[in-house]
């Protein structure tokens, strides 16, 4: 009698939603442009009631459908007149519809995001050994033209309506593009589909497959993008990364110094997928050829191929007797005073409760590692649920379970392997972020309140005079004493003794802290704890007299992480005998790359087994990576991390020792060094998967750092190789002065002697080019900067050979430029006498005459090698250098130019080794320079393009060129190159600076500031809120200080400075010179400066008030 419910509804057209339920009264439909009319079928579950339907056309099963929303309701009337509707919402889509209703992956392949209609952008992450995808889609309109392109292809239609997919080595993309029926809109949506990286070296067959290699990690392009207009090719993964740690100024400043947008170049990956490649095994050999994109299906045959041959017998009889056993000598535990700190009173005292709590808090700071946000803002903090809070109460429970039960090794060995997951922590986000303690002592709290007052004033100062307020001591002391002198010289004497006070205070503390690091180094540090505790508990163990390898080698391992390799040999060399096959192989692997840093272990014999048992755990640790094996929880437990660097550097330790002892069957060094330089990579790449890396990542991450090194140790080791083409070499040096310059590291010594040999070996490559020549004058300047800065170098007659090298380098670059033609004999002996460049012709000169005896020495009929690779390999001649005419060198063009030349000119040009041996009558084949007649048409072929903005250059050249003038007291020149920079570069600040520092010393404080005086500043702009004004607050405050300073208080341009200093940080920091003007009786400049700063007139009534308190008027 009352039921008034449907008990069915249904519509002509398919996809009404919700599916009909009798109690949901509201459902939606959409249909395509082309369906004009809508058929409502409706059933009351009571016979005897009725129902209307009911649209905008009118009443009536058939529907009539406007384009957009059509409100459709269906009311049903029972037999006692009870009413109840339900509603359809019809959107009927326009005729300019373009939009898939469904994308759908066979594979399962997740989207991110997931499939919306509206959203067009869609990425994809695929397992390595997924090589097709299959998909299929619907549009809303059936009418609608769909283009499918697949990887820059177009794909006919499909009467499946599936598609498939072969993937790229790295990157595929899908392109659909609908067109709606009406051809007024078109829609294109994009999915792009990536592999993991493959943790193999490849190397291509094809000759000219150098567009495949990545300029930074030496290894195969990975999702590849292409500056066109420059022919260059990147990783791009990789080179974003290298934009935000690096100053990618520099790292353009080769290769981008075009207008040039970097493009995603597909075309490019589908030549590198379908090109044929090996990989090089660590035994020597190689693997089968296959096209790139199927290399994953190479993994298992890899595996079983890559084996050393067998040195067991020559292990045997390795005694190794030069090393000690392990100690029998049992030494009592006892509890460390850092220790003591971390067992926190907890009501539990049961240590197996108090391992089991420990436990379930490190699980919750795994948790907290994954699931914290891609940022990773929160990880450092030690408030509650952060991941350090978790994995600090771990340590603390793990200590005091150790309180309870000190006999217990596995405690002992619990908390080593914590504390090394804390040090790892750090070595990735850095130290973490300490909160603030309760202190109940008052003298305490005022010490601190003091202490904390003086580090502000310090910072406010470093401010002042543009130095960043967390930078190094050493820059702090530098402003302070800037600050100090400047006080000195504008006659401010009390607050000079204030800022000298300031400065001692600074100077006693970094020394004390220093002194404090020292000390406490080993007792402080988490992996020197972690090695105390590991000993405790093997001191446990040697007491029960059973053999226990693990524990020998976790010992070992912690001994060779806090770099005592020769204790640490003691264990490894009890684990040589292992039965765990796997941990035998690691074992030998830390034993060899131990034994290879004790110089006085190492002999012949010695070398190939370290060779051995090193290829031998790489095979293991790229086995592990390759296969993706289960990673352990704690990183002390996970062997085959990438992270453990010293699976990376022992690729370099193989290719230098491969380079001694080459008749040894392993892998070749620059596969070597490549292997090592692809996987650092790789590794920064994981790290930025935990945490995006930018800059302020790079500057507190020691692992960051670290790979970064061992990059740069890679490009130059692989830029050092004798059996180089010149081309070959040109390229791998201008990758690593790049990679060196993008860095901007100019305080390791190590690197900046790197880039002073890499400079040197360009040039001598290529005397006439000139970038190159100004490589080598930046790099021996920035060296000799370092060197004579921080005391490094003590011998002055290095230092000047440095400072006057660089000088000539450098006048030579900017003759080249400016006059356009190559070198003219004057020019050519300011390079050829310089004393690296006559160690080199020395050096040439020996290895041909060895080369020539080794010729002669060869026997005429040779056995047949027994090598892998039988064909016969020619002995190549080290690069010749472009010969240059010496002639007697020109002295500098100044009147105070002292420039020493060197004693020796050797003007013989280098000897042709092609003509020497081909003369010896032997059936050899003859050696094969790098530079020869026959080959130099390959050579240009080969040629690398440098491209480079003359003008940018120059203007660099100029400023540096300045710099060496300066550094030789050569006052005039190097001011009138400053003029030259800055007539150039008018915002070139450091020019700027730098001459009228140096006019400052000599007494010419006017001529200061008039140079400050030329430097443009946009008045309009300049503004409290422009922070772009900052960097034009140092010329108004250096120009205030000196006029200042000589008590010039009526020149024009104080007003006038004093204003923009002001206008940019706020009328406070101008407060003391207004009170030295006042002190001078100048109001009307004091008055002209607060009007001016706020943009009133003198007259203005408010600023009179004031003038008036002031006693100005």
């Amino acid at each position: 009698m009352d039921d008034a419910n449907l008990s069915k509804l249904s519509v002509s057209q398919p996809g009404l939603k919700p599916e009909f339920n009798k109690d949901i009264l509201n459902y939606i439909i959409t249909v395509p442009f082309s369906v004009e009319t809508l058929k409502i079928t409706a059933t009351t579950s009571d016979k005897s009631a009725s129902f209307s339907i009911k649209s905008n056309s009118g009443y009536g099963e058939e529907v009539k459908l406007l384009e957009g929303d059509n409100k459709i309701q269906i009311e049903v009337t029972s037999e006692d007149g009870t009413a109840k509707k339900y509603s359809i919402t019809c959107n009927r889509l326009s005729a300019s519809n373009a939009s898939l209703k469904k994308l759908t992956f066979i594979n399962n392949i997740d989207l991110q995001p997931k499939f919306d209609s509206d959203h067009l952008i869609y990425k994809s992450f695929v397992h390595f050994n997924q090589m097709s995808l299959e998909f299929e889609f619907t549009t809303y309109d059936p009418s609608c033209e769909v283009q499918v392109i697949l990887n820059n292809t177009k794909q006919t239609s499909s009467s499946t309506g599936k598609f498939k997919l072969d993937l790229n080595y790295s990157r595929s993309q899908i392109l659909i593009n609908v067109k709606s029926s009406n051809k007024t809109k078109e829609q294109i949506y994009s999915i792009t589909v990536i592999k993991p990286t493959f943790p193999r070296l490849c190397i291509f067959q094809d000759q000219q497959s150098n567009k495949y290699e990545d300029l930074i990690s030496l290894g195969l392009l990975y999702c590849p993008i292409s500056y066109q207009k420059l022919m260059l090719n990147y990783s791009e993964p990789i080179l974003e990364i290298f934009k935000r740690i690096s100053n990618f100024e520099n790292f353009s400043f080769i290769n981008m110094t075009s207008q040039d947008e970097a493009t995603i170049n597909i075309d490019l990956e589908n030549q590198m997928s379908c090109s044929k490649v090996k990989i090089p095994y660590l035994n020597g050999g190689y693997s089968k050829q296959v096209d790139l994109k199927d290399v994953f299906s190479l993994i298992d045959e890899i595996i079983n191929e890559d084996q050393m041959k067998s040195l067991e017998e020559e292990v045997k009889n390795s005694k190794f007797t030069e090393i000690k056993e392990i100690p029998d000598t049992v030494e009592n535990y006892q509890v460390k005073p850092w220790e003591k700190q971390l067992q926190i009173i907890y009501d539990e005292t049961d240590p197996k409760i108090l391992l089991e709590n420990s436990r379930e808090s490190f699980q919750k700071y795994l948790s907290e590692i994954d699931s914290t946000s891609a940022l990773k803002k929160n990880l450092k903090s030690n408030k509650e649920d952060s991941a350090i809070y978790h994995l600090n109460k771990s340590i603390y429970e793990a200590s005091t379970a150790i309180k309870f039960n000190t006999k217990d090794y596995n405690l002992h060995f619990w908390l080593a392997m914590l504390l090394e997951e804390k040090n790892f922590f750090e070595n990735i986000y850095g130290p973490e972020e300490q909160e603030e303690k309760s202190i109940d002592s008052l003298v305490l709290q005022n010490r601190l309140a003091e202490e904390s007052s003086k580090e502000d004033e310090i910072n406010a100062i470093c401010k002042l005079r543009n130095f960043n307020s967390n930078c190094s001591n050493a820059e702090k002391l530098k402003a302070l004493d800037m600050e100090y002198q400047h006080l000195k010289e504008t006659n401010q004497f009390i607050k000079a003794e204030q800022i000298q006070a300031l400065y001692q205070y600074k100077a006693k503390k970094v020394i004390n802290e220093s002194k404090k690091d020292n000390i406490n180094k080993e007792n402080n540090n988490y992996i020197y704890q972690a090695n105390m505790k590991y000993s405790d508990g093997l001191q446990i163990i040697l007491q029960t007299k059973q053999e226990n390898f693990n524990a020998y080698f976790t010992m070992g391992r912690s001994l060779f992480s806090i770099g005592n390799y020769k204790q640490a040999l003691v264990y490894f060399k009890r684990c040589l005998i292992w039965s765990n096959q796997e941990l035998q192989t690691l074992s030998r692997f830390y034993f060899a790359y131990s034994l290879s840093k004790q110089v006085d272990l190492i002999d012949d014999n010695n070398i190939k087994l370290i060779l051995y048992f090193m290829c031998s755990g790489l095979q293991l640790f790229l086995k592990n990576l390759t296969k993706k094996s289960q990673i352990a929880d704690l990183h002390a437990e996970n062997y085959f991390s990438i992270f453990n660097l010293e699976f990376l550097e022992a690729f370099l330790i193989v290719g230098k020792l491969k380079k001694i002892y080459s008749n040894f069957e392993c892998i070749q060094p620059e596969h070597s060094f490549r292997y090592c330089a692809w996987l650092s990579c790789l590794g920064i790449l994981e790290l930025n998967k935990k945490s995006p890396i930018d800059k302020e990542t790079f500057m507190n991450s020691k692992l960051i750092k670290d790979l970064i090194n061992l990059l740069v140790e890679s490009h130059y080791n692989l830029a050092k190789l004798n059996n180089l083409k010149k081309s070959q070499i040109l390229k791998q040096s201008m990758n690593l002065i790049d990679l060196i310059r993008a860095l901007d590291n100019k305080e390791s010594e190590h690197v900046l002697k790197i880039q002073e040999e890499i400079s040197q070996d360009l040039v001598y490559l290529n005397p006439n080019e000139y970038y190159f020549l100004y490589l080598l004058g930046s790099s021996k300047l920035d060296l000799y900067d370092l060197l004579f800065d921080n005391k490094l170098e003590s011998d002055e007659a290095y230092l000047n050979n440095l400072l006057n090298e660089s000088l000539n380098s450098l006048i030579v670059c900017n003759e080249i430029i400016e006059k356009s033609v190559p070198l003219n004999s004057k020019a050519n002996s300011l390079i050829s006498e310089q004393k690296w460049w006559q160690k080199r012709l020395d050096t040439e000169k020996i290895k041909l005459e060895a080369s020539k005896k080794e010729v002669k020495s060869e026997p005429i009929n040779r056995p047949p090698s027994k090598t892998k690779d039988t064909k016969p390999v020619p002995v190549k001649s080290p690069a010749k250098p472009i010969p240059i005419n010496n002639k007697k060198p020109i002295p500098v063009p100044s009147k105070n130019t002292k420039t020493t030349q060197p004693q020796h000119n050797h003007s013989k040009k280098p000897i042709d080794t092609q003509q020497q041996v081909q003369s010896v009558p032997v059936t050899v084949p003859p050696p094969e320079p790098i530079i020869t007649p026959n080959n130099q048409e390959e050579e240009s072929k080969e040629k690398i393009q440098i491209n480079i903005d003359k003008k940018v250059l120059l203007i660099h050249c100029y400023l540096y060129t300045a710099r060496a003038h300066s550094r030789l007291k050569q006052f005039d020149l190097a001011k009138s190159f400053y003029l030259k920079v800055i007539e150039s570069e008018p915002k070139k600040q450091d020019a700027y600076i730098e001459l009228a520092n140096m006019l400052k010393k000599n007494n010419d404080i006017l001529g200061a500031v008039d140079v400050y005086s030329k430097y443009p500043l946009d008045e309009n702009k300049i503004n409290l809120s422009n922070e772009s004004s900052f960097d034009d607050a140092l010329i108004c405050g250096e120009l205030v200080s000196l006029l200042i300073s000589i008590q010039n208080y009526d020149d024009t341009r104080l007003v006038k400075y004093l204003i923009l200093w002001a206008r940019i940080f706020g009328i406070s920091v101008i407060e003391k010179y207004i009170g030295i003007l006042d002190k001078a009786n100048k109001t009307k400049v004091c008055k002209e400066v607060y009007a001016g700063v706020h943009k009133k007139s003198i007259d203005d009534p408010d600023l009179n008030q004031f003038f008036k308190l002031k006693g100005w008027i």
